[in-house]
C-alpha cells in the first residue's frame, strides 16, 4: 500500500489500500537483524540482502492491519478502544535500529487479499523462501534483510492467486513453482533511490543481483538541498498486524494520519504556490522492534523512528520534506528537521555514531512542525492571550486574563531562572499564571521546542525543577542540582502533582528524571519565584 503525495490528493485511503501489499529489504553493514534466527555476520558486499517481512492489508471492518484471527487487545489501552498514548515499552530508542547500509524494498506485484497474510511471508511464499534461506550466514547473499510493501490493485492480477493460510506456521514452506511470483525492487542508499525491473524465482539468477543494485545505484541520481523536480521520499510504516497485533494497530493510526497531512500539505502549496517533493507512505512489513511500535523508515534519508503516534505524524512528514542529505544544505536542515525524540537510528551508523548524532543534533532548534517557510513576524503581544489558549494548557482562560491585565498595568512581574544543561544561568521576567513553556519560548531559551503549541502532546518542553545540591566545584547543571528528586509541593502548589495527561507525555522525555516535567503543565506562581529567590532552586534545560 502506498499513498503517493504527487498523486491526486482526493484519492479515498480505503480504496489505495485496502487490496494491497508488498515487500521491503536491507542490506546490512555487519550484523544480521535476524537475531534470533540468523548469527551475526559481515556482509559480502555492500549491497547484501538479509530478511524478509510481510504486511498485512487494512481490514474495512477495524482501525487496524490484522487479519481476523489475531486479537488486538494488547495493542489497545486501559479502555480497550484506542491506542495508548505512553510507549507499549519504556526501553530507549536511539540504537535500536541495526547498522545497515542499503535498503531494498521488494514490492511484489502479485497482492493478496487482507486475511491471507501470514506472519511469516516464507511460509506462503516460495521466492521469499529462497531470498531468505540466501540471506542466513554462509549464502550468497548473506547480511540481507527484505520487507513487504503494497503495490498493484488484487483485481488486477490475472489469473486469480493461490490463496494464502494466515494462521501458517513460520515453519512450513509452499510447493516450489506453485505460481509465477513477480517482485519489483526499489533500491535506497545515503540519499539515492533507484529501481529495478520485476524479478521471479526463474529470473532470479539470470544476472548477479548484488552487482545488478550496485549499477542501479551507479545510475542513480543523488538528492541534495537543491530540490530538483523528480526528488521524492517513501515513509514505511510497519503495519504487521499478523506477526504482531501492535504494529497493525498503532501503524494503521499513524499511516492514516500521514495520509490526511499529505493531502493537506499538497493542498496548502497548491493554494500558497512553490514546490514541494512528492512523498509517498507505505505498509511495510516486520522491521524489527515490535515494542517501539508503530515504527517508521523514512528512505532515502535512512531515517527510523519509532513509539510513533498519529499526532507523530506532522513531524515525520516534515522530516520526509527535509533534504536527503547535507550536501549544500546551509541552514542544516537535513539535521535540524529530524523528529529527534522518535529516533532510532540511521542507515550505515554503528551504535556509538547513532548516540554521537543524538547528542550534537537532539536538541534541535526547531520550533514548530511547518511545511512551507513563511514570512517571520513579531512576537504576538501579551494582551491577545486570553483568546489564544490553547487546548490541554495548564493556563486556564482566567489566568490568561490575569497575564494580560498584569502585563499592561507591570503588576505581578516576578523573576525566574533557568539553567541550560552546559551551566548558562538564565534570569528572565514572568507573569503569574502564565506557564514555564510561554516563559522559555517568549526569551527564546534553549532545548524549549514545544512542537505541539503547549497542548501536552509531543514532551518537546520537558525541563527539569530541581534544587540545588550543595556541591560547591560543580559546574554543569547534573552535578549542581538534584535533578533525580520533585520539588517540594509548596512550591508549585496545585500542579505539584503531574495529571494524568502530562505522565503519559512524560514517558516519551529523553533523560526523564524525578524532577522532571513539562513546562507547558506548570504555571508560573510567586512561590515557585520565591523558592527559587531563597532557595536557590532553578528550571534545568534538557540536554536534548
Amino acid at each position: 500500500m502506498a499513498h503517493d503525495a504527487g498523486a491526486s490528493s482526493s484519492r479515498p485511503f480505503l480504496t489505495t489500500t485496502a487490496s494491497r501489499a508488498g515487500a521491503s529489504c536491507r542490506a546490512a553493514k555487519h550484523q544480521s537483524l535476524l537475531s534470533q534466527a540468523c548469527p551475526s555476520s559481515r556482509s559480502v558486499g555492500p549491497a547484501a540482502l538479509r530478511h524478509l517481512h510481510v504486511a498485512p492489508v487494512r481490514q474495512a471492518h477495524t482501525n487496524a492491519f490484522v487479519p481476523p484471527h489475531v486479537d488486538c487487545a494488547p495493542a489497545l489501552g486501559p479502555e480497550g478502544a484506542t491506542v495508548p498514548l505512553a510507549p507499549y515499552d519504556a526501553a530507549p530508542l536511539a540504537g535500536s535500529a541495526p547498522a545497515h547500509t542499503t535498503h531494498l524494498v521488494v514490492v511484489p506485484l502479485q497482492p493478496r487479499a487482507p486475511d491471507q497474510w501470514p506472519s511469516h511471508l516464507a511460509a506462503a511464499s516460495p521466492l521469499y523462501a529462497e531470498l531468505e534461506s540466501r540471506c542466513r550466514a554462509g549464502g550468497s547473499l548473506a547480511g540481507c534483510e527484505h520487507d513487504d510493501v503494497a503495490t498493484a490493485d488484487a483485481g488486477m492480477v490475472d489469473p486469480p492467486l493461490r490463496a494464502w493460510d494466515p494462521t501458517a506456521s513460520r515453519f512450513s514452506r509452499a510447493p516450489p513453482r506453485a505460481e509465477q511470483e513477480l517482485y519489483q525492487l526499489r533500491l535506497y542508499r545515503a540519499g539515492r533511490i533507484a529501481v529495478l525491473p520485476p524479478l521471479s524465482l526463474d529470473s532470479l539468477d539470470s544476472q548477479p543481483l548484488p552487482q545488478r543494485i550496485e549499477d542501479a545505484f551507479a545510475a542513480s541520481r543523488l538528492q541534495t538541498a537543491k530540490q530538483r523536480r523528480d526528488d521524492a521520499a517513501d515513509i514505511f510504516v510497519c503495519a504487521h498486524g499478523a506477526r504482531d497485533c501492535r504494529c497493525g494497530v498503532a501503524g494503521a493510526e499513524v499511516i492514516e494520519s500521514l495520509i490526511g497531512d499529505i493531502v493537506a500539505q499538497r493542498e496548502q502549496v497548491r493554494v500558497e504556490g512553490g514546490a514541494t517533493k512528492r512523498v509517498r507512505v507505505w505498509a511495510i512489513s516486520h522491521v524489527g522492534g515490535h515494542k517501539w511500535a508503530a515504527n517508521a523508515i523514512v528512505q532515502p534519508h535512512g531515517d527510523w523512528y519509532g513509539n510513533l503516534r498519529r499526532f507523530d505524524s506532522p513531524l515525520l512528514l516534515r522530516s520526509a520534506l527535509a533534504p536527503a542529505t547535507s550536501f549544500h544544505d546551509v541552514q542544516d536542515r537535513r539535521e535540524r528537521l529530524v523528529h529527534w525524540s522518535r529516533w532510532r537510528g540511521r542507515l550505515g551508523l554503528s551504535d556509538q555514531e547513532t548516540y554521537d548524532k543524538r547528542d550534537e543534533w537532539g536538541g534541535g532548534g526547531v520550533q514548530t512542525a511547518s511545511f512551507a517557510p513563511r514570512a517571520r513576524v513579531a512576537p504576538a503581544p501579551l494582551d491577545s492571550a486570553a483568546s489564544q489558549v490553547p487546548a490541554g494548557s495548564a493556563v486556564t482562560p482566567q489566568a490568561a486574563a490575569d497575564v494580560e491585565s498584569a502585563s499592561g498595568s507591570g503588576k505581578d512581574q516576578l523573576q525566574l531562572h533557568f539553567v541550560s544543561w552546559e551551566g548558562e544561568s538564565f534570569a528572565v521576567s514572568a507573569v503569574a499564571g502564565e506557564t514555564l513553556k510561554d516563559v522559555a519560548k517568549r526569551h527564546g531559551l534553549p532545548s524549549i521546542e514545544a512542537t505541539c503549541g503547549g497542548v501536552c502532546e509531543c514532551a518537546t518542553c520537558h525541563a527539569y525543577i530541581a534544587a540545588p545540591t550543595g556541591a560547591q566545584d560543580a559546574t554543569s547543571a547534573r552535578d549542581r542540582f538534584a535533578l533525580d528528586a520533585a520539588p517540594p509541593d509548596e512550591v508549585l502548589g496545585a500542579a505539584a502533582v503531574p495529571s494524568d495527561a502530562e505522565l503519559d507525555m512524560l514517558e516519551y522525555a529523553i533523560g526523564r528524571l524525578g524532577s522532571s516535567r513539562l513546562c507547558c503543565q506548570v504555571p508560573v506562581s510567586a512561590a515557585l519565584a520565591k523558592w527559587m529567590q531563597d532557595h536557590g532552586g532553578r528550571i534545568v534545560l534538557p540536554r536534548f
